[in-house]
């Protein structure tokens, strides 16, 4: 089986086949991919006091500033921030620049916006999305029972998938509902190409600590 799953793989990573249906036979991991891709669509969660959620940041500035791209995230956040006063929000992000992490510099606009310092759980130990993952589900209590990420268009299935994943790593039997901008106008969000599924699929072997081709396991020293 895991020989049929990696000729698979290596077939499509070298362009020479497309994404079909039987690709995703050779391991659960990869059928339980497909379904949470297809399954991007508008869905309102249900709120309650052990609800949180999550935003991973983005390469800031050499001067620590926020890119454009993590304002949109945090505009974002801070819509659903400011409607529900239960949520408690991760950000995550440990790449520092100028003498700040993204975490904190995310932290510090919320605050800037009304969102209390109380309700804002920095993650600053995390280099990439894996890590964001990973990392931000360490903190969550296991009584957890909705979590929100929120992300780009571009970023929100990979985001999703890995947290959705990395709860089920930790024991925490919880639901994942992706939020970004175009989901938020309740519109539905276009599955991931091919290209980005075997991206995604090779991540979530990553996170499980894993070898994906050529990429080592993930090393969290």
């Amino acid at each position: 089986m895991w020989e049929a799953y990696w000729i698979a793989f290596q077939n499509l990573l070298s362009g020479n086949h497309q994404l079909s249906e039987e690709s995703f036979v050779f391991h659960p991991e990869l059928k339980a991919l497909q379904e949470f891709a297809l399954q991007l669509v508008p869905i309102q969660p249900s709120i309650t006091d052990d609800s949180f959620l999550l935003i991973p940041g983005h390469k800031l500035s050499p001067e620590g500033i926020p890119s454009p791209l993590l304002i949109e995230r945090l505009q974002l956040a801070l819509s659903v921030l400011e409607r529900d006063s239960a949520i408690t929000v991760i950000c995550t992000g440990g790449q520092p620049q100028n003498g700040t992490t993204e975490a904190k510099v995310m932290g510090n606009w919320l605050e800037s916006k009304g969102i209390s310092s109380s309700r804002i759980l920095l993650e600053e130990q995390s280099k990439n999305t894996i890590q964001n993952a990973l990392c931000s589900v360490a903190l969550l209590p296991y009584r957890v029972k909705t979590l929100i990420t929120v992300s780009t268009d571009n970023h929100i299935h990979r985001f999703s998938t890995l947290v959705q994943r990395a709860t089920q790593h930790a024991g925490i039997e919880t639901k994942v509902y992706p939020l970004s901008p175009t989901l938020a106008q309740d519109k539905y969000l276009e599955r991931p190409d091919n290209n980005e599924l075997v991206s995604i699929a090779l991540d979530l072997y990553r996170l499980g600590g894993r070898p994906a081709f050529s990429c080592g396991p993930l090393n969290m020293d």
